[in-house]
C-alpha cells in the first residue's frame, strides 16, 4: 500500500511506495495545467495557416516583390540622368490631368527636379525592400 505525500519533487499527490511495493508508471506521469492545455491550440494555429490564408499571403507578398521591382526599375532609369549645361539638350516637361503643360529647359530647374525624384524614389523603393523583409508568410 503506498501513501500519498509530497514526493521528492514537492508535488502534493505523488504516491511514495512502500518498502517493496511497486509504482506505476502511469501514476508518476506529469500532467498539464489547464493553462498549459489551452495555449497548446493556439499555438499549433499560429504554425499552421490555412491553405486560402497561404494564398492570400502568398498574393500579398508577389504584391510587395512587384512593388519593389517597379520602384528599383525607376530609381535606375532616374539616376541614368544627364543634365547638360545648356538649354539646347534637354527639356522638362510636366502636363497635369486637364492637359495644362509646363515646359523649361533651365538646367538648374531641371537638375533641382530630377534631385527631388531620386530622393523620392530611393526613400520609397528603400521603404518597399524592408516590407519585403519583414513580410511573414
Amino acid at each position: 500500500m503506498s501513501n500519498t505525500t509530497k514526493g521528492a519533487a514537492g508535488v502534493q499527490g505523488t504516491p511514495t511506495p512502500t518498502k517493496g511495493e511497486k509504482i506505476e508508471l502511469s501514476k508518476l506521469a506529469v500532467k498539464p495545467s489547464s493553462q498549459e492545455q489551452k495555449e497548446t491550440p493556439n499555438q499549433e494555429q499560429e504554425k499552421f495557416l490555412s491553405v486560402e490564408d497561404r494564398k492570400k499571403s502568398f498574393v500579398m507578398f508577389e504584391k510587395l516583390l512587384e512593388k519593389h521591382s517597379k520602384l528599383a526599375e525607376t530609381k535606375f532609369k532616374i539616376e541614368s540622368f544627364e543634365i547638360g549645361s545648356d538649354e539646347a539638350n534637354q527639356t522638362l516637361k510636366i502636363e497635369d490631368v486637364n492637359g495644362l503643360s509646363f515646359r523649361t529647359g533651365n538646367p538648374t530647374l531641371i537638375r533641382d527636379v530630377i534631385q527631388l525624384i531620386k530622393t523620392q524614389v530611393s526613400e520609397a523603393c528603400t521603404a518597399a525592400e524592408l516590407e519585403v523583409l519583414k513580410f511573414k508568410i
